[in-house]
């Protein structure tokens, strides 16, 4: 197993960072508590995009180019273009059937538009949560109920849907056929710790941060660890491969957090790996 210890600060300051994304040569990225959308080009502060009030998570676009952001709290999906906000789906009444509070989380957008979103319920952490599906039109539905805590979501270039199941400690895979169904429901890895955001390289990899092992590893299908990242006492939140080639790997990174969201300033970070990112995001 390779061990990987030459990192960078790229971004600094953040409150809680998290849904790092590469798209159009430039890097994206969520602050929850702050409740901003920021991009970031070399050389320069991060440029606000967008303030979402009830906290932004997930971040995608649309096949149109336009962005798309969840907003945690008050259970929507938003979409920007040429700087107006509306809103795409709410998802408020399929969390309310649950008779629990559930947040929405990270999210993955096919090339055809639809949005696989994750929730979390930060007082029953323990039971299953949404597994939500908005398509193009904005009708949203429920696509799995069992997932324990979705989490980290990526869609491979042949249209699997990955998800870190937190409360799991695992990768899970589902195949999406032509009307975004799901299914083919399969274990990718079983991990050491719990799993938050991750991304894809050409070869099949997985790159998936491991917040309370303090860890970022690359994990191949069935479990193998070929590489590691530690962060000492820190806690990476989520990973993405972005820059030149797609060999940089971004990670976000915060010296303290809980789900409720105390959590300290945060950063970016970034790492050279060998394998190009694939897929979303």
């Amino acid at each position: 197993m390779r061990e990987i210890a030459q990192r960078e600060v790229i971004v600094e300051n953040i409150k809680l960072p998290e849904a790092p994304r590469w798209h159009d040569d430039t890097f994206f990225f969520s602050d929850i508590i702050g409740r901003r959308v920021y991009r970031y080009e070399e050389g320069g502060p991060p440029s606000l995009i967008l303030a979402v009030d009830q906290r932004p998570s997930g971040l995608g676009w649309t096949p149109e180019g336009d962005l798309l952001v969840v907003s945690q709290l008050d259970q929507k999906l938003l979409a920007v273009r040429d700087g107006s906000t509306s809103v795409v789906a709410d998802c408020a009444e399929l969390c309310a059937k649950t008779g629990r509070q559930i947040t929405l989380n990270d999210m993955g957008v096919t090339d055809d538009g639809i949005a696989f979103i994750g929730s979390f319920d930060s007082e029953h952490a323990e039971l299953p949560t949404l597994l939500l599906r908005v398509r193009p039109d904005g009708s949203a539905e429920v696509a799995d109920d069992t997932l324990r805590h979705p989490n980290g979501i990526i869609i491979t270039p042949q249209r699997t849907l990955l998800v870190a199941e937190m409360e799991g400690h695992r990768i899970t895979s589902f195949e999406i056929d032509s009307d975004g169904d799901l299914s083919a429901r399969s274990v990718f890895a079983e991990l050491e710790s719990k799993p938050d955001g991750m991304c894809l390289d050409v070869e099949g990899a997985v790159w998936v941060a491991l917040p309370e092992a303090h860890v970022v590893v690359r994990v191949l299908e069935g479990g193998t660890v070929t590489d590691r990242i530690d962060f000492g006492d820190d806690h990476p939140l989520a990973c993405t491969l972005g820059g030149p080639g797609r060999t940089s790997l971004y990670i976000a990174v915060v010296e303290f957090f809980d789900i409720a969201g105390a959590t300290t300033p945060g950063r970016y970070e970034r790492v050279s790996v060998a394998a190009p990112g694939a897929g979303f995001p």
